[in-house]
């Protein structure tokens, strides 16, 4: 009889206890390899960027701790100066821990932001943990439940927006009547294997636990379009934000293009001379104010303005660029911490002030269509002004029309060869006709999912991947895409 008292007395501070991430990993050891390799997994001690913006709001408070530090067992003295984040407690170290994110009960409105309202958790028996599966393990760490709120609200808590003391916008990432199932099909797609150590349910697919973002080179260029057309010196830019939520929301960080325009090899114009922020239409950013000063660090502002673009929108930008370019190159960069912020931070690794490439596209233009010399070679100069502009309309026409269906027959050569058995042109086969895919994907994606397949599959969504790696040189794989491509107009009769 004493010994099962003692059993009750110790298993009572055992389900009393916080459950640490590590403790998961004795379940969930692919998951929790997943998580720790993902920006969930940072906090204040070991991502630098926030801890110095966080010691620059304050050095005495941690408001921060509310979504940086939700797990922590002394949140309210963190956020009312009486405590200070303790690399050895491990509530603090463990970030927005396992734990937190799946005790979460529901999720509720403020006026500055959303909060995670927790789980309440019965002393003396095991914690209920949320999320979404059907017919789970039963284990002896805790409970397992299923909960709405984990396709609906749970990003909410800490993605959704926030204002500051002053009523002024610091990110909007979310708009009211969004939800988190778009949130969760990007970040945490389904992919191959079961989560658990001993798969006992025989799960094909669990949903992954990296949170993909914009630190990841591959998923970040998946957000993003660049279409760019030149004509007569006109640069017209489309940039397409694909994804589900706005282009920035972080106020840290800048987007921005770089564009250099090329003749024979030599850089000849550029949208910015010295920084990228001198091209007010190509630099997305927020800039804040206090009182009509322009400040760094929104906490204290009275006003914020915003460069963006709003979620599954285009928007165009034109440039005047010198007539005889004969190459353009257009790159958009991310920069984790802007240079504003480095007027105010200083010792920060090169991995925050370093632009990061997200995508890149070059327009390479007809020399001969450029300058009036190359236009004596067609023999046309000396014409009247009505029969050269007719000639040179004429040359261009039978070059372009040349050029298609070199390509065209260069294409369809690569198709017969290596994609006849699976798809066709305009009809459903095995797999899907060229035609939609051409309406759906642009030319980046196209060679992303020839030459990794499995990886960009999961990234689109699919649930399966039936598509074998091709092994194309770079010629082939420019001809394939090319003739995809060619389908992308193409209407059913």
């Amino acid at each position: 009889m004493r010994s099962i008292f003692i059993l009750l007395f110790l298993l009572n501070i055992i389900y009393a206890k916080y459950l640490s991430n590590e403790s998961c990993s004795e379940c969930h050891e692919k998951i929790y390899s997943e998580f720790q390799t993902s920006y969930h997994s940072k906090t204040y001690f070991n991502d630098q960027l926030h801890r110095k913006i966080a010691n620059k709001v304050s050095k005495k408070s941690y408001k921060c701790a509310i979504c940086h530090m939700p797990s922590a067992n002394n949140l309210d003295d963190l956020i009312s100066s009486k405590a200070r984040p303790d690399v050895k407690n491990v509530t603090h170290s463990d970030a927005i821990s396992c734990y937190f994110c799946h005790t979460i009960a529901y999720v509720k409105k403020s006026h500055k932001f959303f909060l995670n309202v927790k789980a309440k958790q019965v002393e003396g028996f095991k914690p209920s943990f949320y999320g979404t599966l059907r017919d789970v393990d039963h284990n002896d760490k805790h409970e397992s439940l299923k909960n709405p709120i984990y396709t609906k609200n749970v990003c909410k808590g800490c993605h959704a927006y926030k204002l500051n003391d002053y009523n002024t916008t610091v990110f909007r990432n979310m708009k009211d009547g969004d939800n988190s199932q778009s949130c969760i099909k990007c970040h945490m797609p389904k992919i191959d294997g079961g989560g658990e150590k001993f798969n006992r349910k025989s799960r094909m697919k669990h949903s992954s636990h990296r949170f993909l973002g914009i630190h990841d080179k591959a998923f970040r260029a998946t957000g993003v379009d660049i279409n760019a057309t030149f004509n007569s010196g006109n640069l017209n830019i489309k940039l397409k934000n694909k994804m589900g939520h706005p282009l920035i929301i972080q106020s840290a960080r800048a987007k921005f293009l770089k564009i250099d325009a090329f003749k024979d090899g030599k850089v000849i114009w550029q949208n910015y001379k010295d920084n990228p922020s001198e091209d007010k239409q190509g630099y997305f950013s927020s800039f804040y104010k206090k009182d009509g000063k322009k400040i760094i660090i929104p906490n204290l502002a009275t006003s914020a303005r915003f460069n963006n673009i709003d979620a599954n929108s285009t928007k165009v930008l034109q440039y005047s660029v010198p007539k005889n370019a004969d190459k353009i190159e257009i790159g958009f960069f991310v920069q984790f911490a802007k240079d504003d912020c480095l007027k105010v931070l200083d010792g920060l690794d090169k991995n925050y002030t370093t632009p990061q490439l997200i995508k890149r596209v070059k327009l390479e233009l007809n020399k001969w269509y450029k300058s009036k010399v190359e236009y004596q070679y067609f023999g046309i100069i000396n014409i009247i002004k009505g029969w050269r502009v007719l000639m040179n309309k004429v040359v261009v026409i039978s070059l372009v029309l040349s050029t298609l269906i070199f390509a065209d027959n260069a294409g369809k050569k690569v198709f017969e060869t290596y994609c006849w058995g699976c798809h066709h042109q305009t009809a459903v086969a095995f797999g899907p006709p060229f035609a939609q895919i051409a309406k759906k994907r642009s030319a980046d994606e196209i060679k992303a999912m020839i030459t990794d397949p499995e990886a960009v599959s999961k990234v689109f969504g699919y649930k399966r991947n039936a598509m074998p790696k091709l092994k194309l040189t770079p010629k082939e794989l420019d001809e394939i895409t090319k003739y995809i491509l060619s389908f992308k107009n193409y209407k059913d009769k």
